[in-house]
């Protein structure tokens, strides 16, 4: 059975559970729906999702929330029967005497047929195999080595050869999506391009039982991480890098990027030999790929080019020789040159921050070594060694006591540098310096400017308000055309056009808009935004993922951003990988929510009504259901003696389903000071039943 088959017997058991455990549904609504179901005819049959959905029980972003669960869920229910059923055919075939599985299979060569002369040049017999050793195709799995994101591997025997492999299973199985069969597949294919002393060497590629799978050398010995935290022998370490360095400008040669080069990727024998692998974010520099489409971010966070944290499209390898020096960073200070505690505070670092000298964190670090590692981890591309041969050669210098060709940044360099991460400090510096020459006309210039600009802004604002209440788009894009011409640059004027394409379907001309303020305000959230919800209605999903990260890469805190982020993931269902995705976005959404309410309940207890108020509506703009936050802007026209206001923000927090006592209890207090005695007593007999 494939896994699409496996889902839909299946899903509306799992969506069941995954509702009542969400709280989304009720177990009656459950039951009622169910039942609705099966008294409709064969023709109008649907699905539970779909029938609460037509019956609006049922959010599209909830909907989409619970079906990502649901499908990792049955992601893993179907690989565990798989895994089932394979080992209990593994158990069969163990116990079926050879007599029996010759005569299922007459095309099988028995022992008594094979010629005695070719049977001496077989090889040798292998050694008795472990009583629950388990068979995969021509393989026994011996016992199971590392486990990552994409793949498991495992140490075992290849049967006809009799000799020991690493055999690397897909890990999602039969279960795999296209894309991740491609990645698997490529990580494979890169190594085994590459014919080198310092890489591992692929040995067969192929597919088992639905199971794809390549073999490759098996290596004993520990990770070059594992060397660096028992603070093995500097030159042995520095040995073992410039092999590495080598295995690499080897791979370069041949068009290929490692991409996620680090210590727990090489692997040192004993002779301290060492091996490269994972090359799953491996990429040809010939060769354009949907796997490697511009702004993903690919590797570990911590080692890292810059140029990989901005998710720029055109790496090449000199963004390994990045992450080859931060393993001589390693193995000079065995600590990291960049650590945070969140990765936007990382990607800022790596970017941004020049790391701390080694000779400063260990003294026996010299100057020679340090200029090595400081020119690998250089921030700009072109100022690093070019080649991965220049850094190999520059360590062989170092440790055959020879100078190396490294050189410390000339001193205008490092004042634009340092100029560049004071920049703050230096730009009050120049600020004050020009103050102090210009003050007289500064001040009158200023004057009038801003007096000009105010009046343009009041007269543009205006003009926005009165196309809200137009009747027709003409009459409305007339209005904020007037707006721009007072005022060229006012964003909300561009924001608010933008917006009446969207509510009439005119997409293309919503884009347009947006786009051009980007060109004068390139940092727009909104702006990106807008655009991310026009794609959103294209049903272009991946330009739709793309703006909405941008909106959020430039205001941190955007709900709106992660909301649509997640609709878009949700709908696109490009793989498991997605669907976890778009929940990350949704908790991320519901986790800001949470936080601006209870920023807003701070200010209303201190009485700073107007920034609680701010607080209360900036979730509504996301939510605009949200009932605590229309309950809490109830309680701030309560304390502003706002009745009636208040009594409208309690009606809409009982409309958007909020039932708690308080509630009730707030209404029939507002009533009361409404002069409306018979409301009052009602809202209190409503508190009292709860």
């Amino acid at each position: 059975m494939d896994f699409q088959k496996y889902l839909e017997e299946r899903e509306d058991a799992i969506l069941a559970k995954v509702l009542v455990v969400l709280k989304l549904v009720d177990q009656k609504t459950l039951h009622d729906t169910y039942k609705e179901i099966q008294q409709s005819s064969q023709e109008e049959s649907c699905k539970l999702g779909q029938m609460l959905l037509r019956k609006r029980l049922l959010s599209i972003n909830d909907y989409t929330k619970a079906m990502t669960i649901v499908r990792q869920q049955a992601q893993i229910l179907y690989q565990k029967t798989i895994e089932s059923q394979e080992a209990q055919t593994a158990r069969l075939e163990r116990k079926i005497p050879p007599e029996i599985l010759a005569a299922q299979n007459p095309t099988q060569t028995t022992k008594a047929e094979i010629d005695p002369i070719k049977e001496k040049k077989l090889p040798e017999k292998p050694a008795s195999s472990p009583k629950n050793a388990m068979r995969f195709g021509s393989y026994e799995v011996i016992e199971e080595i590392a486990r990552g994101g994409m793949g498991i591997v495992y140490k075992a025997r290849q049967l006809h050869l009799n000799r020991i492999v690493a055999l690397k299973v897909l890990l999602a199985g039969g279960a795999a999506s296209e894309t991740e069969i491609q990645r698997f597949r490529r990580e494979a294919e890169a190594a085994g391009s590459l014919q080198h002393p310092n890489i591992v060497s692929i040995y067969e590629i192929g597919e088992e039982n639905k199971h794809h799978y390549f073999t490759m050398d098996f290596i004993e010995g520990p990770t070059l991480q594992q060397l660096i935290k028992k603070k093995t022998r500097r030159k042995l370490l520095l040995q073992i890098l410039e092999k590495v360095a080598r295995a690499m400008a080897h791979a370069h040669q041949r068009g290929i990027v490692h991409r996620d080069i680090k210590p727990s990727n090489i692997i040192v024998s004993s002779e301290n030999e060492p091996k490269i692998t994972d090359f799953g974010l491996a990429k040809k520099l010939d060769t354009n790929t949907m796997l490697t489409e511009s702004g993903a971010t690919l590797g570990t966070p911590y080692y890292m080019a810059p140029e990989q944290t901005q998710g720029l499209k055109d790496i090449d390898g000199r963004a390994d020789i990045y992450s080859m020096g931060v393993m001589l960073y390693e193995i000079l200070t065995n600590r990291l040159p960049f650590n945070a505690g969140t990765l936007v505070e990382l990607y800022h670092k790596i970017v941004e921050e020049e790391p701390v000298l080694p000779s400063r964190l260990n003294r026996k670090v010299d100057k020679e070594i340090e200029l090595v590692c400081l020119k690998a981890m250089e921030k700009e591309p072109g100022r690093r060694y070019q080649t991965a041969s220049e850094l190999a050669d520059d360590l062989n210098r170092y440790l055959n006591g020879e100078s190396v060709s490294a050189r410390r940044a000339n001193p205008v360099y490092r004042f634009v540098r340092k100029a560049h991460k004071n920049k703050h400090f230096l730009l009050v510096t120049g600020c004050i310096s020009l103050l102090v020459a210009l003050m007289l006309l500064f001040f009158i210039l200023q004057i009038n400017e801003k007096s000009l600009q105010q009046k343009q802004l009041l007269q543009a604002n205006a003009l926005i308000e009165e196309s809200k209440m137009q009747s027709s788009m003409m009459a409305q894009l007339e209005k904020i055309e007037k707006a721009i011409q007072i005022a060229p640059y006012h964003v909300p004027a561009y924001l608010a056009k933008g917006e009446i394409y969207l509510k009439n379907n005119q997409y293309p001309n919503a884009i347009m808009e947006y786009s051009r303020i980007l060109v004068f305000n390139p940092k727009s959230a909104e702006a990106y935004y807008g655009r991310g919800e026009a794609y959103l209605q294209l049903k272009d999903w991946e330009k739709a993922i793309k703006e909405f990260s941008l909106a959020i890469q430039n205001k941190e805190k955007f709900i709106e951003a992660y909301m649509g982020r997640a609709n878009a993931r949700g709908y696109r269902k490009d793989g498991n990988e997605d669907f976890s995705l778009a929940i990350e976005d949704h908790e991320k959404a519901d986790s800001l929510k949470k936080e601006a309410i209870t920023e807003a309940e701070k200010y209303l207890q201190k009485g700073n009504y107007k920034s609680a108020m701010e607080k209360y509506e900036r979730v509504l703009a996301a939510d605009p259901k949200h009932a605590l936050s229309h309950y809490g802007k109830a309680l701030v026209f309560i304390a502003q003696k706002n009745w009636q206001e208040a009594q409208r923000s309690l009606q809409q927090a009982i409309n958007a389903e909020a039932d708690f006592p308080e509630l009730y209890q707030k209404m029939a207090f507002v009533y009361e000071k409404l002069g409306k005695p018979q409301e009052a007593k009602m809202y209190q007999k409503k508190a009292s039943e709860k």
